[in-house]
C-alpha cells in the first residue's frame, strides 16, 4: 500500500489528510473498526487492502466510509456489521467525553451527540451559542444557556 507521503494530494482520501474528524468520546467506539483493518491489512496479500477512506460525525452520529478490492465477502460483512453497531452506539455516547449518561442530541442547528454536562460546560465556558438539546433518557427538549437548563415549552 502506498505510503501517505508518496500520494498526490489529490489522490488522498479525507482520513489519511485530516485522520479522525469527530470527539474523543467516540474513540472507543471506532477503535475496533481501525484495529480490524489494520490487521486485516497485515495479514493479507497486497492485492487485497481495505483502505478507511473517512471516520467524522455527520448529523451527530458517527459516519466510518471504506474501499477495499478483492476483499473477501465475509470479512466486508464483518466491517459492514461492525460499522453499523458503532454508528448505533455513537447516537447513545456523548461525542467530547464517551459518557451513555443523560445523552441527547442538539435539536437546533448543528446536530451534536452530547451528555447534558457537555452540553452545559460547552455553553457556560467554552462559549457556544445557547442551545436547544433533546435528551434520550426523558425525550424532553431542554433550552441551555449561560445561567440555567430548562425545559423547553413552545
Amino acid at each position: 500500500m502506498e505510503t501517505t507521503k508518496n500520494k498526490d494530494i489529490s489522490q488522498m482520501h479525507p482520513y489519511e489528510m485530516f485522520g479522525v474528524e469527530c470527539g474523543e468520546g467516540w474513540k472507543d467506539i471506532y477503535q475496533p473498526i481501525i484495529d480490524f483493518v489494520t490487521k486485516y491489512n497485515e495479514l493479507y496479500n497486497p492485492d487485497s487492502v481495505i483502505e478507511i477512506t473517512q471516520i467524522k460525525e455527520k448529523f451527530g452520529g458517527l459516519r466510518v466510509y471504506w474501499c477495499g478490492e478483492n476483499v473477501p465477502q465475509a470479512v466486508q460483512n464483518k466491517l459492514t456489521d461492525m460499522i453499523r453497531k458503532a454508528e448505533t452506539q455513537a447516537y447513545c455516547t456523548c461525542e467530547m467525553c464517551g459518557s451513555t449518561e443523560r445523552v441527547g442530541i442538539t435539536v437546533d442547528g448543528w446536530y451534536t451527540t452530547l451528555c447534558q454536562k457537555c452540553i452545559e460546560i460547552a455553553v457556560r465556558e467554552k462559549g457556544m451559542r445557547p442551545r436547544r438539546w433533546k435528551c434520550g433518557d426523558d425525550m424532553k427538549v431542554y433550552e441551555i444557556n449561560k445561567e440555567e437548563t430548562h425545559e423547553y415549552i413552545k
